[in-house]
């Protein structure tokens, strides 16, 4: 009971109408298990992993609601005419109310989003300024021949303090960045929501404001990265005093009313396996785009539109589903912040292991994140992995991550109990974990999996 109202406090806004039974396996199984995966932990089947944090990307429970309507969707594949499909003509309503782009494009994921909007929008020979770009935003501009700067603030790289957004962007390196390059030579300001590589933190509205600002004053696009954009207006809620008051639907909009393009993968905060957008004021951008993931083979289905359709009214209805999933991240973090070196402050998706201090003063170089994970696994059967590739500022600084992605709705407190003790269990063991050396195989491609062997 909540004294205050003297009512009942909602602590969870779902019930479970179908589970999944996990197995418990014993220690010479997952012995097994890892020796039959060359200690790679990503590749150890499904049915012998008990909790799974490897990801929260596409893994989230589904509602009764989005199998009810892909089950009730049995129209065909898009074609060129996409607005002749009512699947389309549905997502398209729903997007224009919780986001008020006019003009969008459905894709199969945030990666092809991504490649279709950098294909059309970034210059070669041109600057894109960022703040630790997620790897696969960095390889698609990259890959149409630009320099991404990275112009986030130190923050960023300090672990251990409690600052609330750690994703702003610099404003001062941005301007400096501009007169330098010129306005002409830097293609877009790229801003990821909640940035992955440097523990899920946020960007605030006041600090994105002020960018596009900046961006206004030198006509220079910004696009947003809106992959965790709950997330993000989650933490926006919080800790941004000016939006304690807000819902988390007006500050979304607010968020993508400053952007002049987004994109997007819907296998994050909107509870689906499939899907990702670009959202465009442009009316031309969005026929070419429209056109490119025609020809890349990459349109959406009309049972994943119409799934994302179903989810985003139940989503948007209370800031309940965002809460919950923050607070059993939350959760998590507390369990372990007393003692394991996680970083601060706690995030909205997963808790992040600073490996450099869990094994200090000797790291298992160079791999010290599948050491660690390949002992937990061993220990308990959860499946834990290393973070995003880092970005260079990272690299240069010698950090290495572990994080531990928490799917929404799809755990319980109980599973969170479990992952902190066998996590505090390989702390305290620590000085047990076995370095890997990996299997130098030239039959094998470079793009495989790697193999290990235990030193």
């Amino acid at each position: 009971m909540d004294s205050a109202t003297n009512g009942v406090t909602f602590s969870v806004p779902y019930e479970m109408a179908v589970v999944r039974p996990l197995r418990q396996t014993t220690e010479p199984e997952r012995q097994a298990a890892l020796a039959n995966a060359h200690y790679n932990t990503d590749i150890i089947p499904q049915e012998l992993i008990y909790i799974d944090l490897s990801t929260d990307s596409g893994v989230s429970a589904s509602s009764t609601g989005q199998l009810a309507a892909v089950a009730q969707s049995v129209e065909p594949g898009m074609g060129l005419a996409s607005e002749g499909s009512a699947a389309y003509g549905r997502l398209a309503a729903a997007l224009q109310r919780f986001f008020g782009f006019d003009y969008f494009v459905p894709t199969t994921q945030g990666r092809s989003a991504e490649r279709i909007w950098t294909k059309i929008n970034i210059k070669p020979d041109s600057i894109v300024a960022g703040n630790l770009l997620f790897p696969s935003t960095r390889n698609h501009i990259g890959m149409a021949g630009a320099q991404i700067v990275d112009v986030i603030g130190e923050a960023a790289h300090d672990f251990v303090t409690d600052d609330p957004f750690k994703g702003n962007i610099d404003l001062n390196k941005l301007e400096q960045l501009v007169q330098e390059q010129g306005a002409g030579r830097v293609s877009c300001i790229y801003v990821e929501l909640s940035v992955n590589s440097c523990g899920g933190h946020p960007v605030s509205l006041g600090n994105l404001s002020a960018v596009k600002a900046i961006a206004a004053r030198h006509r220079i696009p910004l696009f947003v990265d809106a992959c965790r954009i709950l997330e993000n207006s989650a933490m926006i809620k919080a800790r941004e005093a000016a939006y304690r008051q807000r819902s988390l639907a007006e500050i979304v909009k607010e968020t993508c009313a400053l952007a002049d393009g987004v994109t997007m993968s819907a296998l994050k905060d909107f509870l689906v396996p499939t899907g990702g957008f670009i959202f465009t004021r442009d009316r031309s951008s969005q026929q070419k785009a429209a056109m490119q993931s025609f020809l890349d083979g990459v349109q959406l289905s009309a049972g994943a539109m119409d799934a994302i359709s179903a989810t985003l009214p139940e989503i948007f209805a209370s800031d309940a589903y965002m809460t919950q999933r923050i607070d059993q991240v939350k959760y998590l973090w507390d369990k372990l912040a007393g003692t394991v070196p996680v970083l601060r402050p706690a995030s909205g998706h997963g808790v992040f292991i600073d490996l450099k201090k869990f094994f200090a003063p000797i790291v298992p170089e160079p791999f010290a994140a599948e050491a660690l994970a390949a002992f937990v696994y061993l220990k308990s059967g959860i499946r834990i992995s290393k973070g995003p590739p880092l970005a260079p500022s990272q690299v240069a600084r010698d950090v290495e991550l572990l994080r531990l992605a928490v799917p929404a709705r799809k755990y319980l407190n109980g599973h969170m109990d479990d992952v902190a003790n066998s996590v505090s269990y390989a702390f305290a063991r620590r000085n047990e974990i076995r370095k890997l050396k990996k299997i130098e195989d030239p039959a094998r491609s470079k793009y495989d999996p790697a193999h290990f062997v235990t030193l």
